[in-house]
């Protein structure tokens, strides 16, 4: 018998999304999974060079039931067909003599799965409509400078989309990345929910102002299920939140820290603070000391 396929657990990946990625049966593509697809994903599109190493080492999620290290596929016909790795798929893999029905073993991709391109350009991405069943966006949304353009081309190239992100929860509270920083401080967008469309909101500086966010209690983390979130949809639609003036802007900002309620509920305890490393980590960052 084969080993199981490894990949990386993500701990920002909530169990809903999970829960959606398992029942997909369908092809799916990954918007922005560049740096660490998902396992099960047919084809891969990024700004960043295709590097197979990298895409398998950082491979993550769930592989399917069963799934090993060295399968053997079989033909439509029944006839066994001994194939290296690289050449398994998660789905059908649509050869020049047959198909061979099956799935990938061990995360692999070939530069045929993957596309290198700007997201952002404003350009078609080279699929037909519909071309793929869910389009998976993990992680990457919030760092984009158009996240409303990359939708909408998921949206016409994927019959289903699912976009995980930081919640504005996990934005708006500092000290959960580092301790004088809300939330991620390369992030420039807020992204969240609001009757059924996926709205960016611009992370200005005005969230570092007082009143604008919370804190995370020394030693502690948000719970996942309160620290990310996940946007699915057959018809998405998204939207640019605007604010064309500070005051509004800091005004809505410090409404949505109002709101919340009952924070140590979506606390836990953060074992990364056991080790004195982390606490000299922190001591330097916060206030400068030379420890």
């Amino acid at each position: 018998m084969g080993e199981k396929m490894r990949t990386y657990h993500n701990p920002w990946i909530p169990v809903r999304a999970y829960e959606l990625l398992a029942a997909e049966q369908g092809c799916i593509l990954d918007v922005g999974g560049g740096a660490a697809p998902y396992c099960r994903s047919k084809h891969v599109i990024d700004i960043q060079p295709f590097d197979a190493e990298r895409l398998r080492q950082n491979a993550w999620g769930e592989p399917r039931s069963g799934e090993t290290e060295d399968q053997r596929l079989k033909t439509e016909d029944g006839e066994t067909l001994d194939v290296r790795r690289e050449t398994l798929d998660v789905f059908t893999y649509q050869g020049l003599k047959s198909n061979v029905q099956g799935l990938r073993s061990s995360p692999f991709w070939r530069p045929e799965d993957y596309t290198q391109m700007d997201l952002c350009a404003g350009e078609r991405w080279p699929f037909g409509d519909k071309e793929f069943d869910l389009g998976l966006s993990s992680h990457c949304l919030e760092d984009l400078r158009d996240p409303v353009q990359v939708v909408r081309e998921m949206a016409r190239v994927c019959k289903r989309v699912l976009v995980i992100c930081p919640s504005r929860l996990f934005e708006q509270m500092r000290g959960v990345d580092h301790p004088n920083y809300s939330g991620m401080m390369h992030h420039p967008w807020l992204v969240y929910e609001e009757g059924g469309v996926l709205c960016f909101r611009r992370k200005t500086q005005l969230v570092e102002f007082p009143g604008n966010h919370l804190v995370c209690p020394v030693g502690q983390k948000l719970k996942t299920k309160y620290g990310c979130f996940c946007y699915y949809s057959d018809q998405p639609e998204a939207k640019e939140v605007v604010f064309f003036e500070a005051p509004d802007d800091a005004a809505e900002l410090g409404s949505f820290v109002r709101e919340q309620k009952d924070l140590r509920a979506k606390m836990e305890k953060n074992a990364k603070w056991r080790s004195w490393r982390r606490w000299v980590w922190y001591l330097r960052q916060k206030y400068g000391y030379a420890v």
